[in-house]
């Protein structure tokens, strides 16, 4: 579309200059434009004399000029235009001199004041084009082409030009009527013009927020007019929730229509990539097979299967097997040995879990091979929703609640163990913003040769000692609801002081102490009861009671107290001892309750 502008300088004027004398600036141009005219401003003087406009290339070619036009005092306080003999071209970016050669006797008039003119805008009528004075020029001698920058005075100048710009303009089309956002949605109606277009169409629909999309619900329509001649299609990139086809075609049927211009072409083939599923997935039920052949000697058909099938998976829930032997001697020596496959398997937690200080990194130890599947998902509130995380490509979670009994959507949305490993503190807040949280596991194999196996949850803050097992046919639960899993302090009776929960079954009893006394060292086991080793293992007393010290020690003779006991590793099963005991001081006056903590990292 073309623009047509016209600029004229808003500048004081005052008298100055002598005959024979060209003067002006050296400018440049945000945009390619066109020049048609170019305007004078005739100051104060009764003097006639004659002007013409000079315009040269950055090369110092003269490129526009006009005849010139003899101003009298008549003119005086006037803008006086000089219509180009042809049209000037400005190129972006490029240097010009506009300059004004004058005759005569006395000053024409013009713009003074001006001490450091570089870089000085100057903005049409427009207000999308812009000027910038680089220099200017004053010198005597005539109609000359100067050389020499004077920057003591300008000239008042103007200028009509035009530019050419395609429109590209878009509305929206939602509820029947055609809208654009101006700080909010504006109704146009039901139709549009093309003035309508340009005067009120969004030039960028990017700049729209997401919270005033979020208020147009329903169905939208993007409607977009341009008048490049040579633009045939426009391209919108939406971002949305992450979602897959599946999602969106779940239940309908899908057909696919293929258009080619080829008088030839009777067929065409169309290669749908998928994740990999069964035939017996889609097929559930009984299925007929039809066969068809146009060869008239073929009088019957064969059909092979190869399926993962056992009549055992005929027989429901719980069979039993019933031998029979006539040979009292072989009673004892039967044994049946079955290989299968265990169908998926949902295992939730029963309890919660506290995520405490700051987990910024959760990661699940686990073992994948083959088709094995591992899936998660997480209850902030005691199991009554469970939701998944998924991290967009641009960095932005999205948290989404599934029907904790819906298998399938549990198996395409539930996080992987790779997908926890990007959460951040965000993340984990979204779940659950209290930092109570618990998590269900989604297991499934599909071959023999499978492993899906999950070891443990581990934190830069705390063991999470939550564990299962998928092995063939096998579904162990190491740690499911289990009391005595991880890193269990216990007396030397091996009963346990408190759970992997943190329910104290028993105390330290320490006895009674009189003010001023040492108690004897106890002797405390520690020991590693998950199916992994541990390494950097860290002991330490949490807190002491005032005028009363608790102190440990890795030997009992000689005790020798320290604020921490470092181990470079403990194995699976592995168990060790430390001694504890309690000092008081002459001033105690009370006792108290301490806790000795424990931290590892998986080895």
């Amino acid at each position: 579309m073309r623009f047509d502008v016209s600029y004229k300088g808003f500048e004081s004027v005052t008298a100055f200059g002598n005959t024979n004398q060209t003067q002006g600036h050296m400018i440049e141009v945000d945009r390619d434009i066109i020049i048609t005219s170019v305007y004078m401003y005739r100051g104060s003087t009764s003097s006639t004399m004659n002007v013409a406009p000079r315009i040269y290339n950055s090369s110092n070619q003269l490129i526009g000029t006009s005849p010139s036009i003899s101003t009298t005092g008549a003119m005086q306080g006037n803008w006086i235009k000089f219509t180009l003999t042809n049209p000037v071209t400005m190129k972006k970016n490029e240097k010009y001199k506009l300059l004004f050669y004058f005759d005569g006797s006395n000053p024409i008039g013009g713009q003074g004041g001006f001490s450091d003119v570089n870089l000085m805008k100057l903005s049409t009528s427009d207000n999308k084009t812009n000027f910038t004075i680089i220099d200017g020029y004053f010198v005597g001698g005539g109609d000359i082409n100067p050389s020499a920058i004077n920057r003591t005075y300008l000239m008042s100048f103007g200028l009509d030009f035009y530019y050419y710009v395609d429109v590209n303009r878009s509305f929206v089309f939602h509820e029947g009527v055609y809208k654009y956002f101006n700080n909010m949605w504006v109704s146009l109606g039901s139709t549009v013009t093309e003035s309508d277009y340009i005067n009120y169409g969004m030039e960028d629909i990017s700049i729209v927020p997401e919270d005033a999309w979020e208020q147009l619900q329903g169905d939208i329509e993007f409607s977009y007019y341009t008048d490049a001649v040579n633009k045939n299609e426009v391209l919108f990139n939406i971002v949305t929730e992450p979602f897959t086809l599946a999602e969106e075609w779940e239940d309908q049927t899908i057909k696919i229509i293929e258009y080619s211009d080829d008088p030839n072409k009777t067929e065409s083939t169309v290669t749908i990539e998928t994740e990999r599923f069964y035939f017996d997935d889609e097929i559930m039920n009984a299925v007929d097979v039809l066969y068809y052949t146009d060869d008239p000697r073929k009088t019957t058909s064969e059909m092979e299967v190869t399926a993962n099938y056992s009549p055992l998976d005929e027989l429901g829930k719980d069979p039993s097997l019933f031998i029979w032997t006539g040979n009292e001697d072989e009673m004892d020596n039967k044994n049946l040995k079955v290989t299968a496959l265990p169908h998926p398997k949902l295992i939730k937690q029963t309890r919660d879990i506290q995520l405490d200080g700051d987990p910024r990194k959760l990661e699940l130890i686990n073992s994948l091979a083959d088709d094995g599947k591992i899936k998660v998902l997480f209850s902030g509130d005691s199991g009554a929703s469970w939701k998944t995380v998924k991290i967009r490509f641009d960095g932005k979670p999205i948290i989404k609640t599934i029907d904790i009994n819906d298998i399938e959507k549990i198996k395409i949305h539930a996080c992987s163990p790779s997908d926890i490993l990007l959460f951040g503190e965000n993340e984990w807040k979204m779940v659950s913003p209290t930092g109570k949280i618990r998590f269900a596991y989604y297991f499934e194999q599909r071959e023999i040769t499978d492993v899906a196996k999950l070891d443990a949850l581990f934190t830069n803050e705390f063991s999470v000692n939550e564990a299962q097992t998928i092995n063939a046919i096998n579904v162990v639960y190491d740690a499911i609801d289990k009391k005595y899993y991880g890193l269990m302090f216990m007396d030397k009776t091996q009963s346990y002081y408190s759970t992997s929960a943190g329910e104290i079954l028993q105390y330290l009893d320490m006895g009674t102490l009189i003010a001023g006394q040492i108690a004897d060292p106890v002797e405390v086991f520690l020991m590693n009861t998950l199916n992994y080793d541990v390494a950097n293992l860290r002991l330490w007393v949490k807190e002491s009671i005032d005028e009363v010290n608790v102190e440990i020690s890795e030997t009992n003779n000689p005790f020798i107290a320290v604020t921490e006991i470092n181990l470079p590793r403990l194995n699976s099963g592995d168990t060790i001892s430390f001694h504890v005991r309690v000092v008081s001081k002459r001033a105690a006056k009370t006792g108290g309750n301490f806790d000795i903590m424990v931290k590892s990292d998986p080895a």
